[in-house]
């Protein structure tokens, strides 16, 4: 009964007012995301374009429901009231499968020819119609809005969550995009019911409740069934059960459509009805009721509800919920399939009979209807559900009055992805014609609408505005600037570059505070976002505002992210810090247009620039986490600067910096930074703690220092200015950190060199490389282990990498001057003259990886054979020993000696880091310890491993020992996919009884999927084993695992572990049986991992010729590093198969 309320909002008759509009027809496929059928079919739209702007007016689009789209026309006065003030032109367009858009005609609802229903499909159907309603052109002309109620508005929130490009827009009127499995408990629709007839009568809800008894009491008896017949007008009596089902059913459908249609004023939207319904038929249920006087006043609300305009006789309950004008066929099916939204009454919180939800019982009645089994997940899955945060530009609108709104969005998700929560409002009333007893929230709604939708057409058209050509700036110069007045052209009062920054108009040359825009904001709506170049309305040929992007340098774009995180991400930083990968390249990468413009395409390198950039302006600007977090690559804001004011300190300092700079010296010297700082007033605005350090003014650097190996961005014993080309071109500009296109800065820019010359970089050999072939924002890793000879990483977790190699220059060795004190700071003494020297190291001699240890360990097998000489023979012999050795003592976990580590560690010159392990340990390494124990090897041989079964134990509830919950026995139990396995022995079956007439094999036993279990843990390590290796770690975290049995048989699992950094969970199994897959059950596994791990990002290795890769992408999974030889020390040493990995990332 509860799946075809939401379809009562379409059983809607003529309102007075009338609208014109011309019906028109658009030809679109039957099929959008299949390319075996071909056909097409008409659907039905309706077009006003009386107040159309042609030029640059936009469309309103309105998503159609399940119903005719005449109806929602007429019903949707708020787009015929604006779209005079919009110029806009309307459209309104019929959903596929309702009224008269029937691809089969009369045979549409045929279970044969229904199965193309859906939203999705209409969703795409509605595309192609935008599309062509735009010309067809690649670049669209005009803004779409797309409007919506109810069911239309979850369409149209929808609609700019799957098309961005097409809709710019959307108002969601009443759309419970929420309503779906697990998302809100399935008895809020029917408590907010409750709580209608609660609110005008508390005896109402009362003798409602009691009512259901006694109508069941009659309609045992033919007397009672008579009495019912003329109390409630009947046109037939309850005759059997099957009719008290009908009864009820139709009972509560009007109860709950007067609470959805509770409107301050008389309406037909649903059926005739007078102002403020429930009150009305409160006012007969106002005091305790019983037997036939409680009867005698259902039977007037019923009267209220089915013949207020007196034009029907009796009431022909048998409709149900088709009752009125409805034809809910087409909704029944959606509701079957994708849009299953769970229902229920428990009798206690609600006046309903109770009626728990039973998903088993509704997925057998679609069947018995529709041969279709619901998709519970489907929704949820295609749309986003509840985690809509990454959306933008929609408001979702729900009135309190409403019982959808239990299943709708009542807060704001983000800046563009708006809540408008309206009081004494019923279903979206918003959207309905203006009405003189519209209360005040109303109207309010309507003008905050009006708002959105200016904002949206308004960002539109600034992005194809050409005022300002792509190629040129606006370049103010100095003289002017430094004679203007720094007045707010639109408030008179003057700018703060903290607290009140400004844009500059290009052409009068006014400044106009952020706050002071006729849009309220700067596009893009990043805090305090200065980079444009902006046009005034008085100057503007449209009037209007013109922004546009410009070229900004790098280290404003990464002060800009960051501060705009720090204001309104604040919540996901760890201790305020935020990672470079996750957040601020995620960041970039997610606003990139709105932070480059169009014109500036993503080069492979443009990660490695955010890392140089965050290196050179280290203390300066930003400053690193791995002191306080114990971790590298987390960064914040090291001052309290805006990134208006950061800009100018930048732009100031460059032009003092001197032309002439002495060697090993940055280009920002610190007491030029500083003493700028002051000189420009913003002292005040400098963090002192950990800020910025005032060395002599004549800086050496000293012949020795101590190296601290956790300081990866200490700068080297050469500038990476002295390191560039004779032609002054930087070697790691097309492989590491600078493009010269993405500097963005112009040869005009007095600052450019200052973005990344004169500090001093780690040696070329210490730099991580970055994958080149990948745009992939997470192609950067950077470096966590400590290398020996400052030359390679010894953690295995990156077993290759590129040595970029630097020309050398002379030079000259400049003896220490030494002063009288043993103790002096003094310049060019020498500090700690007690300890020796450091050994100086060959410069050529670079430690080998392991991957190119095991390249080079193969060579040398290959050599023996072909090498006669027995004095080469021995020493590639005893070579391959060495090389042999160091790889199996990483197979077992045994520390590989060091030699240049440790003479490092005992003269003194570096010191032991407890975060730095030899060979760390990985995530999967926790799972292999135990084995190791007792096989020797290391790893798993290729082994013929028998198959072990379960013992017959009846799961039951247990405890889990990680979290305290109570784990079910089961996670699912299937009994429709048919693996091959299942098949074949079908098949084998049929086969063997083939003498039998009319053989059918046995019912199958269903697929069971729950946690894992003691009594598992044999069974699955011998499962593993035959693929991998045993798991030890599975009955640690067991809500975090599946484990998927046919009847005694394992046939397949998958575990995660919770806890692995911060905000990040790793999956280190997921395996199906050979003969059980292509069954969708490792699906299932995933899906089911993922959602007992939500906010977290979840990581993986896979490796790359794994067919499970294209599993992964489906669920979201990206890549972000091949590692070389990750398997070596997990596989045995001749394992054949690859050995790399794929490190791959899911982002929540």
């Amino acid at each position: 009964m509860f799946q075809t309320i939401l379809y009562t909002v379409v059983s809607l008759v003529l309102v007075q007012a009338e609208y014109k509009y011309e019906t028109k027809w658009f030809r679109v496929p039957l099929d959008h995301f299949g390319f075996q059928r071909n056909e097409t079919f008409e659907i039905k739209y309706l077009v006003n374009d009386e107040n159309w702007d042609q030029g640059s007016g936009p469309i309103f689009f309105y998503t159609g429901n399940e119903g005719q789209i005449e109806v929602f026309a007429k019903h949707t006065g708020f787009m015929w009231e604006i779209a005079k003030e919009f110029r806009a032109k309307l459209v309104f367009a019929e959903h596929r499968y309702y009224g008269a858009s029937m691809p089969f005609g009369n045979k549409s609802l045929d279970n044969e020819h229904i199965g193309y229903l859906s939203s999705a499909q209409a969703l795409a159907d509605y595309a192609d119609l935008i599309n062509y309603l735009q010309g067809n052109v690649v670049k669209p002309r005009y803004p779409v809005i797309a409007f919506g109620g109810s069911y239309g508005g979850m369409l149209a929130a929808y609609f700019r969550i799957k098309y961005p490009h097409i809709v710019a827009g959307a108002i969601a009127a009443s759309a419970p995009v929420h309503m779906f499995t697990g998302m809100v408990p399935c008895g809020v629709f029917n408590r907010l019911v409750t709580s209608s007839f609660r609110s005008a009568d508390t005896h109402c809800s009362k003798n409602i409740k009691q009512s259901w008894s006694v109508i069941r009491q009659y309609s045992s008896t033919t007397n009672g069934s008579e009495a019912l017949r003329k109390a409630f007008n009947l046109c037939s009596p309850v005759k059997n059960a099957t009719d008290l089902e009908v009864l009820m059913e139709f009972l509560q459908s009007m109860y709950s459509s007067l609470a959805m249609v509770n409107y301050p004023f008389a309406s037909d939207f649903l059926t005739s009805l007078p102002a403020e319904p429930v009150r009305v038929v409160c006012q007969y249920l106002n005091q305790t009721l019983t037997g036939d006087k409680l009867l005698e006043a259902i039977g007037k609300v019923i009267d209220i509800y089915t013949n207020y305009d007196k034009k029907n006789k009796c009431v022909d309950f048998m409709k149900g919920d088709d009752y009125g004008n409805l034809d809910a066929a087409g909704w029944d099916f959606q509701a079957c399939t994708e849009m299953v939204m769970p229902m229920c009454a428990d009798g206690v919180n609600d006046m309903f009979e109770p009626d728990p939800w039973n998903i088993t019982k509704f997925a057998e009645d679609c069947h018995k209807k529709y041969n279709v089994y619901p998709r519970v997940e489907m929704a949820r899955l295609e749309y986003g559900g509840n985690r809509l945060h990454a959306s933008s530009n929609i408001v979702f609108s729900n009135g309190l009055r409403d019982p959808w709104t239990g299943g709708g969005i009542l807060d704001s998700l983000n800046e563009s992805v708006r809540a408008v929560v309206i009081v004494d409002s019923a279903h979206h009333l918003d959207l309905m014609p203006s009405n003189p007893s519209d209360p005040e929230p109303v109207k309010i709604a309507r003008n905050i609408h009006k708002q959105h939708i200016s904002r949206w057409i308004q960002d539109f058209k600034d992005q194809l505005a050409t005022t300002l050509p792509a190629e040129d700036a606006v370049v103010i110069p100095e003289a002017v600037m430094n004679s203007l007045s720094t007045v707010c052209k639109y408030c008179s009062e003057p700018e703060n570059k903290q607290d009140r920054p400004s844009l500059v108009c290009g052409n009068c040359f006014s400044y106009v505070h952020i706050n002071c825009l006729r849009r309220s904001s700067t596009p893009g709506d990043f805090a305090c976002d200065v980079f444009f170049d902006f046009v005034c309305e008085d100057c503007s040929l449209t009037n209007r505002e013109v922004f546009k992007r410009n070229r900004f340098p790098w280290v404003s774009v990464i002060y800009l992210t960051l501060h705009h995180l720090n204001i309104q991400s604040y919540g996901i930083s760890n201790h305020g810090y935020f990672h470079y990968k996750t957040h601020i390249c995620s960041f970039i990468d997610r606003y990139w247009q709105a932070l480059f413009g169009s014109q500036i395409k993503q080069k492979k390198n443009w990660v490695g620039t955010i890392a140089g950039v965050l290196s050179v302006y280290n203390k300066l600007f930003f400053k690193s986490g791995s002191a306080v977090l114990g971790e590298t690559g987390w960064w914040k804001l090291l001052h309290n600067f805006s990134p208006a004011v950061a800009a100018h300190i930048i732009q100031e300092v460059s032009k003092d910096k001197p032309k002439v700079r002495p060697r090993n010296q940055p280009s920002i010297d610190k007491n030029l930074f500083l003493a700028k700082v002051t000189e420009m007033g913003y002292k005040d605005l400098i963090n002192n703690e950990n800020s910025v350090c005032m060395p002599p003014s004549d800086p050496v650097p000293c012949k020795k220092r101590r190296v601290d190996s956790d300081e990866l961005s200490a700068v080297s014993s050469t500038s990476f200015y002295d390191q560039q080309d004779s032609d002054g071109r930087n070697e790691l500009a097309d492989e590491y950190v600078f493009d010269d296109q993405l500097n963005l800065l112009t040869h005009k820019d007095p600052y450019s060199d200052l973005e990344f010359r004169g500090f001093d970089f780690a040696p070329s050999n210490r730099l991580v490389p970055v994958q080149s072939d990948s745009s992939s924002i997470h192609s950067f890793q950077p470096s966590m282990m400590y290398d020996s000879d400052s030359h390679s990483r010894s953690g295995s977790e990156q077993e290759t990498r590129k040595v970029f190699e630097r020309p050398k220059k002379p030079v000259v060795e400049e003896k220490p001057i030494r002063r009288e004190s043993l103790f002096s700071t003094e310049l060019n003494s020498v500090d700690n003259p007690w300890e020796d020297p450091l050994p100086k190291s060959e410069p050529d001699l670079i430690e080998m990886t392991q991957y190119e240890e095991i390249q080079l360990l193969k060579k040398v097998e290959n050599l023996i054979l072909r090498v006669k000489d027995p004095n080469k023979k021995g020493y590639l012999s005893r070579l391959r020993a060495k090389l042999a050795l160091r790889r199996l003592k990483r197979h077992k976990h045994l520390p590989v000696f060091d030699l240049d580590k440790e003479v490092k560690i005992l003269g003194g010159y570096v010191s032991e880091d407890p975060r730095t392990v030899i060979n760390s340990e990985r995530v999967l390494d926790r799972f292999q310890r135990s084995y190791l124990i007792d096989n020797l090897s290391g790893t798993i041989a290729s082994t013929n491993y028998g198959t072990l079964l379960l013992s017959d134990i009846e799961p039951t509830p247990y405890r889990s020992l990680y979290s305290g919950a109570i784990l079910k026995p089961y996670i699912r139990r299937d009994g429709d996919s048919a693996p091959t396995w299942l098949k074949l022995t079908d098949e084998l079956l049929r086969r063997t009884n083939r003498h039998i007439k009319d053989y059918e094999p046995p019912p199958r036993a269903t697929i069971d999927y729950s946690y894992v279990r003691p009594q598992h843990i044999a069974a699955v390590n011998n499962l593993c084993a035959q693929f991998f290796w045993p798991v030890t770690e599975a009955l640690q975290y067991p809500e975090f695992s599946c484990v998927v049995t046919y009847k005694r048989l394992v046939i397949g699992c998958a575990f995660l572990v919770p806890d692995v950094n911060h905000n990040e969970a790793y999956i280190s199994f997921v395996l199906t049986r050979p003969e059980w897959r292509n069954a969708k059950i490792a699906t299932f596994m995933l899906y089911h991992l993922l959602q007992t791990c939500t906010g977290k990002d979840v990581t993986l290795h896979v490796s790359p010729t794994n067919p499970a890769i294209f599993l992964y992408q489906k669920f979201g999974f990206k890549v972000e590093e091949l590692i070389q030889d990750f398997y070596e020390k997990y596989y045995d040493i001749d394992y054949k198969g690859c050995r790399h990995a794929l490190f791959l990332r899911l982002v929540r």
